[in-house]
């Protein structure tokens, strides 16, 4: 019987370790910081996302022999003191042309990706270290909330709205991303649960839009991919 166990385990596992050789999954990580300072001092928050992706077969998929790129982590929430906040969804770029943030760390190390010279950008990624400062064609979408409770009173900030709306003391420093080891941030919930809780949305109005980008409406997704 012991013996019978272990040729099942045998053939059980063996399959699964050859295909995972053969169609291996490449994920990196990266720390998203954004920086303000106020009259009390530099104020920062991050957030650790994780990004993966995995190669299968072409036959399996259409499109290609790798599966779509996956976010695992959540928005970066900024404390500012006074009541104030500031949240860094998982959008990237002009509002009315944004990315998912799966593309950043690729956007943002392009130049090494470049010199790599290789087709494989996702393993290429595992290998990289480093920081970039993020340019204003990649900032994060930068929101605060009149109601914590509810992502529709969200309002759509650029770096030069941060005063006007916050308070003159406020302002936007920059934004970074540093490629890390870290463990996927998973705190967004204890300052907003409303936010992070699926059920909440089921109960929200769709049909209402964040200011007048007809190309941004709220969503969970914006807030945590998990």
């Amino acid at each position: 019987m012991r013996w019978f166990l272990i040729v099942l385990g045998a053939l059980i596992l063996f399959p699964y370790l050859a295909w995972k050789t053969a169609y291996p999954t490449y994920s990196h990580r990266f720390r998203l910081a954004l920086e303000f300072e106020t009259a009390e001092g530099l104020k920062t928050g991050s957030s650790v996302i994780e990004v993966s992706r995995s190669d299968i077969p072409g036959w399996i998929n259409e499109f290609g022999a790798a599966s779509a790129p996956r976010a695992t982590g959540e928005a970066v929430l900024v404390d500012l003191g006074r009541g104030r906040h500031v949240i860094g969804l998982l959008l990237v770029g002009p509002t009315e042309n944004h990315s998912a943030v799966t593309a950043l760390s690729f956007e943002a190390f392009n130049d090494v990706l470049k010199m790599s010279g290789t087709d494989n950008l996702y393993k290429t990624m595992t290998t990289l270290t480093g920081k970039r400062i993020l340019p204003p064609d990649l900032l994060p979408h930068l929101i605060t909330l009149r109601d914590k409770s509810d992502p529709l009173s969200a309002v759509l900030l650029t770096p030069d709205d941060v005063p006007k709306v916050l308070g003159a003391d406020v302002k936007f420093i920059r934004a970074w991303i540093e490629l890390t080891k870290d463990s996927v941030t998973s705190t967004l919930k204890n300052h907003l649960p409303a936010i992070v809780d699926s059920k909440n949305w089921s109960e929200k109005r769709f049909g209402r839009q964040w200011g007048s980008y007809r190309t941004l409406s709220p969503a969970r997704y914006m807030f945590i991919r998990d």
